[in-house]
Parts: structure tokens; C-alpha cells; sequence
């Protein structure tokens, strides 16, 4: 189940790239986030002295992790790149996989070594599905633009019925609609 949330949420981070392009955060705006990240690690942080043990490594692990996904999603979300985006599901990969090894820390023996191996294998698929839907994601992608060519071609075919202004004027609507 966490894995098809996991996959879910990567394919729609994937797919809402275009979407997310305009959100290019200002100097300042990036600034005050990544401020407010530095402030939240810091409380968390502190929280976590009041612990002991296993449970302070792990509530360290998780604060963290909380840190590093949060910068990575703001880098990506200021870099407007399907690429950032791609390290930032990335980076929650490689931070849950910190945290669960942590946890793994109050256990012994066999159940400890299993504990740690299936957190890899988790990390593992994680990474994979990211990588198989930046490849979906890429294919799907160049069959948009190979369609978007197709009919950009058919209509202005189309234009050449057309002379002058009126065939300039056509070709121009036809150039905006597919995107040419």
C-alpha cells in the first residue's frame, strides 16, 4: 500500500511538471523557505534532546530527513525542472531509508539484520519505480510532441489553400495551437 502511494505520488510529480513550471519562486521567497526549514529542523531537534536511546536517534534520523526532503523540494520547485523534481522523490527515498535503519536500531540479531535489509530492498524499489516513471514520463512526453508534429503538419497543409496575409495568418494560429 505505502508503495502504490509512493508510486502514485512520483507519477503525479512527474506528470504535473509543465503545470508546476510557473512557480518560480522569487530570491526572497526562497530565502524565507529555506529559513523556515533551518527554523523547523532546529525545534525538531530540539525536541529530540528530550529523548533517550533509540528513540532519540531515530527522532534526530527523522528531523533529518523532514530537512533534507523539504530542501529538496524546494530546490525543485525553484528550479522548475523535471530533473529537480526527479532528485527531490529521490532524496524521500534515501531519507526514509535513513530513518527506517534507525528504527531498526532497538532490534537484535536476525530480526535487526532483517529489519535493515528489507528498509534496503524498500529504498531499492523506491528508486527503481522514479526511474521507471522518468522513463514513461519521457516516453510519454516525445508521443505528445510526435502528435502535436502530426497535426501541426495537417494543418498547415491545410494553410496552403490560403496566399498572402490570410495564409501567414494561418499558419501562425496553426504554429500557436500545436505549440510549433
Amino acid at each position: 500500500m505505502r508503495q502504490l502511494a509512493l508510486n502514485s505520488l512520483i507519477a503525479a510529480t512527474l506528470m504535473a511538471a509543465p503545470a508546476l513550471s510557473f512557480a518560480k519562486l522569487a530570491p526572497d521567497q526562497y530565502n524565507a523557505r529555506k529559513d523556515e526549514i533551518s527554523h523547523r529542523y532546529d525545534a525538531a531537534k530540539a525536541q529530540c534532546k528530550t529523548l533517550a536511546g533509540n528513540g532519540k536517534d531515530v527522532c534526530e534520523a527523522q528531523a533529518g530527513a523532514d530537512k533534507s526532503i523539504a530542501l529538496a523540494d524546494l530546490d525543485a520547485q525553484d528550479k522548475s525542472t523535471d530533473a529537480a523534481r526527479i532528485d527531490a522523490a529521490k532524496e524521500r527515498a534515501k531519507s526514509g531509508y535513513d530513518v527506517a535503519v534507525e528504527k531498526c536500531g532497538r532490534l537484535a540479531g536476525n530480526d535487526k539484520d532483517v529489519c535493515k535489509q528489507t528498509a534496503k530492498a524498500d529504498r531499492d524499489k523506491m528508486l527503481a519505480d522514479i526511474d521507471a516513471n522518468k522513463a514513461r514520463y519521457k516516453a510519454d512526453n516525445q508521443a505528445d510532441q510526435a502528435k502535436r508534429e502530426a497535426d501541426y503538419k495537417v494543418a498547415a497543409q491545410k494553410c496552403d489553400a490560403y496566399s498572402g496575409d490570410r495564409k501567414d495568418s494561418c499558419v501562425a494560429q496553426a504554429r500557436g495551437e500545436y505549440g510549433m
